[in-house]
């Protein structure tokens, strides 16, 4: 390969004006460009000086019609098979460099190439997108269904929620509508919970109240509790007094009875006292008869004067009511006993 010295400077086509102003470039080249094309990611067009035509159509050099280098594959070539710019996919940033035909060639079947690939990529892309758009939809789809079931909970109406299954296609249920319903929806349950909250705050002074009337009725309970077991005691201090008071009631009854025998055999004794002192006074008075009168000192003794008598008459009256039976117990028990113990 040949290397021009100018070729590094050439990267315009050149035209007849710059063909004129061939020699200043050249020095210009030799100066500042890379003449063996390292700037390029090549090496060795310097040895390309000693080529005479282009390899590409045989065109013979001369120092106006000059040699030039293919930025992308480093040949040399002539203006003619160098007409090409451009970007170079390993030196992106150096811009329009001059590229050979065949490169140009080159780059169209590969641009071509890529371009397909791009394509059939763009359209997995696009086959992706609409199986995502379709999932989503989907996902919209039920995410409205669970929208319009929430709002027909909170509002306690499934119409809308039956229109929609009826037709879902609507514009009525966009996103957009549904938005504003659960807005609403949400005003109405903010106003419905702060309702709540202020019931919630009344009812808890209820129950604070409640509470505090709990208490003062546990108290009173405990007192009533603590007087019905002193009641309880009393009631058994009762019971028994008033089993002591049958017993009583049952000595009074036995104890009248047997004043009641005693009287009897008191009276009895006292009839058969009077009968005896009755035929102790008849048979003194026929004594008397009989043995006429006696001395002057002598007395006729009554019979309730008589000196045989040596005891006091004893009575029982029966006109009035016994003071033992006027008695309660337990006193009555000791003076009927007295009384007996006396008679007896």
């Amino acid at each position: 390969m040949s290397f021009s010295p100018s070729a590094s400077f050439a990267s315009p086509a050149p035209g007849p004006d710059e063909q004129v102003a061939a020699t200043g470039s050249v020095r210009r080249s030799s100066l500042v460009g890379d003449r063996d094309g390292s700037s390029w990611g090549f090496n060795g067009w310097g040895d390309d000086d000693k080529i005479q035509s282009c390899p590409r159509c045989d065109a013979q050099f001369t120092y106006l019609f000059r040699r030039h280098h293919c930025k992308n594959c480093g040949g040399l070539v002539c203006d003619n098979c160098s007409k090409g710019r451009a970007r170079l996919p390993n030196n992106p940033v150096a811009g329009k460099a001059r590229v050979c035909d065949q490169c140009v060639v080159d780059f169209s079947e590969d641009h071509a190439t890529s371009v397909q690939e791009e394509l059939a990529m763009k359209q997995q892309i696009i086959d992706q997108i609409k199986r995502a758009l379709s999932q989503k939809h989907e996902e919209g789809e039920a995410n409205k269904v669970v929208i319009l079931e929430l709002i027909a909970e909170a509002a306690g109406d499934d119409s809308r929620l039956q229109a929609y299954l009826a037709d879902s296609e609507g514009d009525e249920h966009s996103f957009v509508k549904l938005r504003d319903l659960i807005d609403e929806q949400w005003t109405n349950l903010l106003s419905s919970l702060d309702r709540a909250s202020a019931k919630s705050a009344a009812f808890e002074v209820k129950c604070q109240e409640a509470r505090a009337t709990l208490a003062k009725n546990q108290a009173e309970e405990e007192e009533l509790l603590a007087k019905k077991a002193a009641l309880d005691v009393r009631v058994d201090e009762m019971e028994v007094a008033a089993a002591e008071r049958e017993e009583l009631q049952r000595q009074a009854d036995e104890l009248r009875e047997s004043v009641e025998q005693a009287r009897k055999q008191v009276q009895e004794l006292e009839m058969e006292r009077r009968d005896r002192l009755e035929r102790q006074a008849q048979r003194q008075r026929r004594l008397g008869l009989s043995f006429g009168t006696r001395g002057a000192g002598a007395r006729h003794a009554s019979p309730a004067e008589s000196p045989q008598l040596g005891r006091a008459p004893i009575t029982i009256s029966t006109g009035r009511q016994d003071p033992l039976l006027q008695r309660r117990a337990p006193g009555r028990l000791e003076e009927c006993r007295r009384s007996v113990c006396a008679v007896m």
